[in-house]
């Protein structure tokens, strides 16, 4: 516990020269909420192509009302112009489309990352920049990726059906997401079905208390849905 303790603690806030090993985090993840990494390929990753069925070609009516609500509050904390979003399982991009739209007259930067690169051409003109892997390998999950470029970037973080899905670690996912928003920033999180938002958040907030963190990140579970507020 000591060692991953440590290990977590350089990982997401303090900006590490290194990434951390996946494995350092296996005492502080409960069995109930670790997926199998088989499960992982065939939700998402088929003969070298992406096959899910919420594979973004359309954005779900019952999500915009979130979406909504998350912008609103993000442009009142900020008081920018400038809003920089990343989408996580961006899919086919219509997400991507989506807030280009909402965010018209302010100058919004829109990232992604997705299991691979999978954006239809409309998303790919309006999106800033697609960090997704050509071809996918066990390095390039979410949670195993390095995402230090992306530390203190972004005023919101949206994933539906992205990596809190497509993921042995869910609290790593999380985590990692907290640490890519600036201080005020917001993201919302799917992590599968109803119910086990609340299995991590728990083991998230157990952590966060041993480590005496409770002040950096704030969390609530919403249905599948984890929403992260940045405090500092």
């Amino acid at each position: 516990m000591r060692l991953a303790s440590k290990i977590l603690s350089k990982l997401y806030f303090n900006k590490p020269k290194k990434v951390a090993d996946t494995n350092g985090y296996k005492s502080v993840i409960d069995s109930e909420t670790r997926r199998r990494k088989t499960n992982v390929r065939k939700i998402g990753f088929e003969d070298g192509k992406e096959v899910w069925g919420l594979n973004g070609k359309e954005v779900q009516e019952y999500n915009k009302r979130y979406i909504l609500r998350d912008l609103e509050l993000v442009k009142n904390f900020f008081k920018s112009n400038q809003i920089d979003v990343m989408i996580l399982g961006p899919g086919k991009g219509a997400e991507v489309i989506y807030f280009k739209k909402l965010l018209k007259g302010m100058t919004n930067n829109i990232d992604t990352v997705g299991l691979t690169n999978y954006l239809s051409q409309d998303a790919k003109k309006v999106v800033r920049n697609d960090y997704s892997p050509k071809s996918l390998s066990d390095k390039e999950y979410f949670e195993h990726s390095n995402h230090l470029k992306f530390v203190n970037k972004y005023n919101y973080i949206y994933s539906y059906f992205g990596p809190g899905v497509h993921t042995s670690y869910p609290e790593i996912v999380i985590l990692k997401a907290a640490s890519m928003l600036k201080p005020g920033g917001i993201a919302r999180i799917c992590v599968s079905e109803q119910g086990s938002s609340k299995k991590v958040l728990k083991h998230i907030k157990e952590y966060i208390k041993l480590k005496k963190m409770d002040g950096n990140i704030k969390l609530k579970s919403d249905h599948y849905w984890i929403i992260i507020r940045r405090i500092k």
